[in-house]
């Protein structure tokens, strides 16, 4: 049984479609080293997401972490550990994309350029 001891770091906004309403987000977590998930989504339900993004994370890292060699069934088990609260790390993501639309939204509302929204929402980060 392998232990994986993980954190998420930050999670940072690195583009923005305005026409087709997508973004590129930028997961960095941390198992011993940093690692980085990129992932294009559309900006629909921030809730969701949230915790697509969540699982897929603890998904991939398992997944690399997990070996066939061992002995018998525990020597392939791979348990993974959460450094932070993992209703926290869901609850500050959720606020973050909800924040991210509702500003897409208001630029929408103001009539703003695709290329001054862009420029607005790129770059926006996340410190967990």
């Amino acid at each position: 049984m392998q232990q994986v001891i993980m954190s998420f770091k930050q999670l940072q906004l690195t583009k923005y479609v305005p026409q087709t309403d997508e973004i590129t987000i930028r997961l960095i977590v941390n198992d011993g080293k940093d690692k980085q998930l990129l992932r294009t989504v559309k900006l629909e339900e921030p809730e969701k997401l949230a915790s697509t993004i969540i699982t897929e994370a603890r998904r991939k890292i398992k997944e690399l972490h997990s070996s066939s060699e061992g002995d018998g069934i525990l020597g392939s088990l791979t348990v993974l550990k959460l450094n932070q609260d993992e209703d926290n790390i869901l609850e500050r993501t959720t606020r973050f994309l909800s924040s991210c639309k509702e500003r897409t939204r208001a630029a929408k509302a103001k009539r703003m350029s695709w290329y001054d929204l862009e420029k607005q929402l790129t770059g926006a980060q996340l410190d967990y």
